[in-house]
């Protein structure tokens, strides 16, 4: 039995905040947005990642991958 791992994985993002600078550019803020992923390899978490915001039309990346402490999810 192949044992479960979770990855930590952070995607960065940037949106719009409606408003415009003096210079006439769009005022983005940047955000992160933080996942816990049952995955077998890190690569298979930023896969799977990858795959939820692939039709998100803002600017994003996946900033980190490491492996969780947690070994465990309880869920009720």
């Amino acid at each position: 039995m192949e044992e479960v791992k979770f990855f930590e994985v952070t995607v960065k993002y940037e949106s719009f905040t409606g408003k415009v600078n003096k210079a006439g550019n769009d005022v983005m803020k940047k955000s992160s947005y933080a996942y816990l992923v049952e995955a077998g390899s890190p690569q298979d978490a930023s896969d799977i990642v990858a795959e939820e915001w692939k039709d998100d039309t803002s600017e994003w990346r996946i900033a980190s991958v490491k492996e969780s402490k947690i070994k465990e999810v309880l869920l009720k």
